[in-house]
């Protein structure tokens, strides 16, 4: 999944006279008007925001207009032309609506956490990282969001991790992640068998919104509150 969705994923910026800082996470998705760029409507309100796709050097700058529906939805989207054409999220990978076949399904997201984007020496140096979580079983039932587990602390590493990467990455804060798309990678449902199973299989099943620690959980949108405005249907 985090070869899958990398290419997919940028983070969002903000240039000032102080210098470069993360505002959060966007992604790339095909809509009915073409390529765009979608994230929180809290991280679009600091337009303009910067952006350089994965294994591009240069940076861009989106100077144009947003569609955007502030809170309880909370999601923003680019309307103008994109300055780099790059791959997007197919429809067909954009579920319906956010329904698990199992409460322990594994669910995906990749984006930039402020605690890992650095500044200075006139170069803004933001990390990605991808994480597997779950659907939190005791939330109390609430149509309009979702609750993930955030490990805070108690994390497992892949397997690829480098050792380099598990010293400078920090785990504390997910702060710079709303916007992150949030992927049913329909493992269980699929049958759960690694060597059948690709990331083709996983769906589009929320975007995720804020962080609520004294509960350490991420509260997601489904699908359902934001697929049609968006122009994804």
């Amino acid at each position: 999944m985090n070869d899958y969705v990398r290419p997919l994923v940028v983070p969002l910026s903000q240039e000032t006279e102080q210098g470069v800082r993360l505002i959060g996470t966007g992604t790339f998705v095909q809509r009915e008007s073409g390529g765009a760029i979608v994230t929180c409507e809290h991280v679009a309100r600091n337009a303009p925001l910067n952006f350089s796709p994965y294994g591009h050097e240069m940076v861009y700058s989106y100077t144009g207009a947003w569609q955007s529906f502030v809170e309880p939805i909370d999601v923003s989207w680019t309307t103008g032309a994109l300055a780099k054409p790059v791959r997007a999220v197919p429809p067909h990978q954009v579920a319906l609506q956010h329904q698990l076949s199992r409460y322990e399904e594994l669910l995906f997201f990749y984006g930039y956490s402020g605690e890992n984007s650095h500044y200075g020496f006139d170069v803004h140096e933001t990390n990605g990282s991808g994480y597997l979580t779950q659907q939190k079983q005791d939330a109390k039932p609430d149509p309009s969001v979702i609750e993930l587990l955030w490990p805070n602390g108690r994390h497992d590493w892949s397997k690829r991790t480098t050792a380099e990467a598990r010293r400078q990455m920090k785990l504390d804060n997910p702060a710079g992640f709303s916007g992150s798309l949030v992927w049913n990678t329909r493992f269980l449902e699929t049958g759960g068998d690694l060597s059948r199973w690709t990331p083709e299989q996983a769906v589009v099943t929320a975007l995720l919104k804020r962080f609520v620690r004294e509960d350490d959980a991420l509260l997601a949108l489904p699908i359902e509150g934001f697929r049609s405005v968006g122009g994804l249907e």
